[in-house]
């Protein structure tokens, strides 16, 4: 289970590298079933996330559209300068990333 803060506005989980460790099922499931228990958005904070790989990635673009096709918001913050420099060079910015 993943550790978040609730406000009335939206949850933020506090993410870190065992949030996505091996291809984190429970994570996926976990988010997932937030969408549809809950009408508020969801903010990933990575300010403890050292790395992702791959999998990492195509866990939060399906994620990703989940929500928006339920007409929600998943948004990532607090990305240190490696997530940040993956995310760039795999042309996932402007998807994932707010500015």
């Amino acid at each position: 289970m993943i550790q978040y803060i609730d406000s009335d506005l939206e949850r933020v989980y506090l993410c870190d590298d065992q949030t996505f460790a091996g291809d984190s099922p429970g994570t996926e499931q976990e988010l997932s079933d937030f969408i549809s228990g809950d009408t508020r958005d969801a903010v990933l904070d990575f300010s403890k996330v050292k790395r992702i790989n791959s999998m990492t990635l195509s866990l939060l673009i399906r994620v990703k559209k989940k929500y928006a096709e339920n007409g929600r918001h998943l948004g990532i913050n607090n990305t240190n300068e490696s997530v940040h420099n993956i995310i760039t060079i795999a042309g996932l910015k402007s998807f994932l990333l707010e500015d």
